[in-house]
């Protein structure tokens, strides 16, 4: 689910405002919500503004920090995905604040381990709307995007997926916005790519048994028939697994000239290195899922083709995440700071547009902006909630990333 590309390198206050409104609203309809869902937390010392729209003693109250939440697996399978997450959306938050927050509203990030288990998400959502207050979820994996869903539209809480890529996230919900790619753009291209211009007549594949492996199937495998390749095997693997040795006999018995592994996390690590074991031929291929450590350091990675997304030269994200962290951005670390600056920029709108700091106004914010600056270049989400990047096809050389094509958003 995860990859930035640069032509080279594999990383590619809980405090929150109350609406003050006309003298004669009571305190007590105050603090029953008044203003509508998402994010209406206690009320501090702030900067007041008039309301927009309202009466003329109308104003509303800003905090002097804003928590938004952030839904990322730090503990399991995935774990690695969520130190990436964390990374670009902590470096997002502290860029913000040392230039004095947004509107002179700093920024907090509360975050909740979702373990990649939907139902777990859940709790984690509802723990961040109803305890902490909050506005704005950053979330990631399709399987956990898609149980959230409904809940960020029954409690008017944006959800910004930077992490979920399964085609079904498109227009799954009002409240939610896709600041990823989906998948289907991914694999698609990647499997036009291995048919028209390598060659390859035949494939088989191994997929994780969820939303977003099986999306990924779906989405490779037209896309390679229609380009006039062969299937020549599927086979489904269980998130976590630690041997993937039956699926991957039955994979080499058919002679594939590649082999597309639509899975994620560790257990695409495992895939290859249990492939090569077994001797599984052919080219090994895989969307920018598999651009995390767990993968770039496996030495039997090497020769992996991937998709991954493609770096603007001119924006300074890259510089000052390897400043600070001392490594390359993957995508997902994009996503995150990408994530956060969206927040930041529709919290300014919001602020502008003297608007309650609730998940309505940030809605309304966001579609009215519709385009944000990003870390690799503008990002413009479509009616669907969705948005698309440039994308390269890469190929892993020595623990980095070597572009081999690059592909324009939409092309």
């Amino acid at each position: 689910m995860h990859g930035l590309s640069k032509g080279r390198g594999f990383w590619g206050g809980r405090s929150s405002r109350r609406v003050l409104l006309a003298a004669a609203l009571s305190v007590a309809l105050l603090a029953a919500g008044c203003g509508g869902g998402g994010g209406a937390g206690t009320a501090g010392s702030g900067q007041k503004a008039p309301a927009g729209g309202g009466s003329a003693s109308a104003e509303v109250t800003y905090p002097s920090e804003v928590t938004i939440g952030a839904l990322v697996p730090l503990t399991g399978t995935g774990a690695s995905y969520g130190v990436l997450d964390s990374n670009g959306a902590n470096l997002a938050v502290e860029q913000l604040n040392a230039k004095g927050g947004v509107k002179g509203i700093k920024i907090k990030i509360e975050y909740e381990d979702h373990q990649a288990k939907p139902q777990v998400a859940i709790t984690g959502f509802n723990r961040l709307v109803d305890v902490h207050k909050v506005p704005y979820v950053l979330s990631s994996y399709s399987s956990v995007t898609l149980a959230v869903a409904p809940l960020a539209d029954e409690k008017k809480v944006v959800v910004m997926n930077g992490g979920g890529q399964s085609d079904n996230l498109a227009g799954a919900a009002k409240y939610l916005f896709n600041d990823i790619p989906l998948v289907g753009f991914e694999a698609r291209s990647l499997a036009q790519y291995l048919v028209k211009e390598r060659g390859v007549k035949t494939a088989a594949i191994i997929f994780a048994n969820d939303d977003g492996g099986r999306s990924s199937l779906k989405a490779f495998k037209e896309a390679f028939t229609q380009a006039g390749g062969t299937i020549v095997a599927e086979e489904a693997s269980e998130l976590g697994g630690s041997d993937f040795r039956p699926q991957l006999a039955k994979i080499k018995s058919k002679n594939a000239d590649v082999m597309f592994i639509a899975t994620y996390g560790r257990d695409t690590a495992v895939i290859i290195k249990q492939a090569r074991e077994v001797g599984v031929p052919g080219v090994y291929a895989n969307t920018s899922w598999s651009v995390i450590p767990d993968v770039f350091k496996l030495p039997e990675a090497e020769g992996l083709l991937f998709t991954a997304l493609h770096f603007t030269p001119e924006a300074g994200f890259a510089e000052a995440y390897k400043a600070k962290y001392g490594e390359d951005p993957a995508l997902y670390s994009l996503t995150f700071y990408d994530g956060v600056m969206i927040f930041a920029k529709a919290l300014e709108w919001v602020v502008d547009h003297k608007l309650p700091l609730n998940g309505e106004s940030i809605y309304k914010a966001i579609k009215e902006i519709r385009t944000f600056p990003g870390g690799a270049g503008p990002v413009t989400f479509a009616d669907d909630g969705t948005s698309t990047k440039d994308v390269a096809i890469r190929v892993l050389k020595n623990g980095k990333g070597e572009d081999v094509k690059i592909l324009k958003a939409g092309q």
